[in-house]
């Protein structure tokens, strides 16, 4: 007879998996519409990461993101060189400042939760930048432009965050046993 705590972990691997290839798909499609430029993109899969926070906790979020990373290099052919270690960066960087936001949930909505994850992550992705480029003076001026397309991409993957949520928990509430590991309820 199977355990409760097995098959509470066997649903949660089942759910990681799943959150790890729809963020993987979508770090691909964005690969393939802004090939070169990595801090332009909508940051589609932090979508996903705010929803494996909500729904898994934190640290399968954290696996979540690094199977995407991994996944969508080699499914674009950005791995192992500059853009996966943009998207490496980025994509830790935001899940760790979202995790530290969503937890307070009353202070903080999944829109704040996004856009300070957008930010946080384009900061990382400078940083990264910062390391390897010799152009320090063109890599500064870019923050006119990135920060207010990293807020806009904030903005639009806590809506689709927010929508997604909300039709998980019409169709299929989480356990109390994965909704109690975010320290949250994705009602909420």
């Amino acid at each position: 007879m199977r355990s409760p705590a097995r098959a509470c972990g066997a649903r949660l691997l089942v759910t990681m998996a799943a959150l790890a290839a729809a963020a993987a798909a979508l770090h691909a499609v964005e690969s393939a519409v802004i090939p070169y430029f990595q801090p332009w993109r909508l940051g589609l899969a932090n979508t996903v990461t705010i929803i494996a926070l909500a729904r898994c906790g934190v640290a399968p979020a954290v696996a979540v993101v690094l199977c995407r990373c991994l996944l969508g290099g080699l499914l674009s052919g950005q791995f192992p060189g500059l853009p996966f270690a943009l998207s490496l960066a980025g994509g830790l960087a935001s899940a760790a400042v979202m995790a530290a936001m969503i937890r307070r949930d009353r202070w903080f909505s999944l829109y704040g939760v996004s856009l300070a994850g957008a930010l946080a992550s384009n900061a990382a992705q400078l940083g990264v930048l910062f390391l390897s480029v010799a152009n320090i003076s063109a890599l500064f001026s870019l923050v006119v432009w990135l920060w207010p397309a990293a807020m806009a991409g904030g903005v639009i993957c806590g809506l689709l965050a927010q929508a997604v949520l909300a039709r998980l928990e019409d169709a299929a509430p989480a356990p109390p046993e994965l909704s109690s590991a975010s320290g949250r309820s994705a009602a909420r």
